[in-house]
């Protein structure tokens, strides 16, 4: 899975049934100190190519032709595994994607009850059988609807929840007898990759799932227009999500996209309960989960209340290094993400708002929450 060179990790990629390297890497970075943790290895465009093309003349049947109590037992495998190696896991989650360690335990924790929880899928994949007494025409006949795995599927995997959206996305795919090829997020891969080498050792067969390392710029030109892949499953921006399906072509698509996430305050409302979740919600993984409250809207009799104690929460929050248990929020995945999140800062000021709370960058890639009334 990697080897040390220099004291550094090497990552590789995972196709055709084994791990491979290259001279070809990215530089993978902690947010917490944006030291360098580990190299990450990327395939070339004709190995990518051959590997789908070797996928879809072997891999897809591999996991098709495995009898589905045998794909339920790898899944639950993976469960028992992830539990095994748990402290492991939690440590890349917090180093390489700085989550604060209660985070970064509970995406673990849901990760491993998500697996469990695999059998609940086999309600949704089971088949029909329609009598034929409907019309004169059909009499004495029935039709059967069988349920068919569509063949490969491209994962794509978000920042936010690098181990959690992987096990989701393995689950839902492997469990009807899908192959998959999973594209690990760039800036906090190992998480990802722990997972895959996870599903590999609980039994899911080699020649059924493959891990590229390409950046996300590239997939169209490389791998989300080719047409033996049958369906590309994202979770990521909207605008992502509108490029992959102009370049993809006929595919099946499953997009979860960006979305404006508001907290409505009602005047019946305990305030103190929603101010106390609101501030939960503003800050929890520095503001970069998919439902993050990005608006607040309240009515006129209870807004100062609100706002008062919204404050009062915030500043309760502990920033610092999310590798000391009592810290609730860390930083943001990257320089850029910081950089964005500063000039929304500038620009709201620019327009009139006025900050009631925070709003400051501390460094690189630590923020103070912020609270702006416009």
């Amino acid at each position: 899975m990697y080897e040390v060179e220099n004291g550094i990790p090497v990552f590789k990629y995972f196709l055709n049934g084994e791990w491979r390297k290259s001279d070809d890497r990215s530089k993978i970075f902690s947010p917490i100190d944006y030291n360098i943790i580990a190299y990450l290895s990327r395939p070339s465009e004709n190995e990518v190519e051959k590997a789908i093309n070797e996928m879809y003349k072997v891999g897809k049947w591999k996991i098709r032709d495995l009898p589905g109590d045998q794909r339920l037992k790898a899944i639950e495998k993976m469960a028992d595994l992830l539990e095994k190696h748990k402290d492991a896991i939690i440590d890349s989650l917090v180093i390489n994607a700085g989550k604060p360690y209660n985070s970064a335990k509970g995406e673990v924790d849901a990760t491993i009850e998500r697996l469990r929880k695999a059998p609940l899928y086999l309600r949704k994949i089971v088949g029909d059988l329609i009598p034929g007494d409907w019309s004169t025409e059909a009499l004495e006949t029935e039709a059967l609807i069988r349920r068919e795995p569509y063949g490969i599927s491209l994962i794509i995997i978000p920042f936010n929840y690098p181990l959690f959206d992987s096990a989701n996305k393995i689950t839902y795919t492997i469990l009807p007898g899908n192959a998959l090829i999973l594209k690990p997020p760039s800036s906090d891969p190992i998480p990802s990759l722990f997972l895959l080498k996870i599903a590999l050792e609980a039994g899911i067969p080699k020649e059924s799932i493959g891990l590229i390392t390409i950046p996300g710029r590239s997939m169209s030109k490389v791998i989300s227009n080719n047409n033996k892949i049958s369906i590309i499953n994202l979770t990521g921006s909207t605008e992502t999500g509108i490029e992959v399906m102009k370049e993809a072509g006929v595919k099946q698509f499953i997009m979860e996209l960006g979305g404006g996430d508001p907290a409505i305050v009602l005047s019946d409302s305990d305030v103190n309960w929603a101010a106390e979740r609101i501030s939960l919600a503003i800050t929890s993984y520095s503001g970069q989960r998919c439902d993050s409250v990005k608006l607040i809207l309240a009515e006129n009799n209870i807004y100062e209340e609100l706002k008062n104690k919204i404050v009062n929460e915030l500043s309760k929050v502990k920033i610092g290094d999310p590798r000391d248990k009592s810290v609730s929020m860390g930083p943001l995945i990257d320089k850029s993400s910081a950089d964005q999140w500063e000039e929304g800062v500038k620009d709201a000021i620019a327009k009139g708002c006025k900050i009631i709370y925070g709003g400051k960058r501390i460094n690189e890639t630590f923020i103070e929450p912020a609270l702006i009334e416009c």
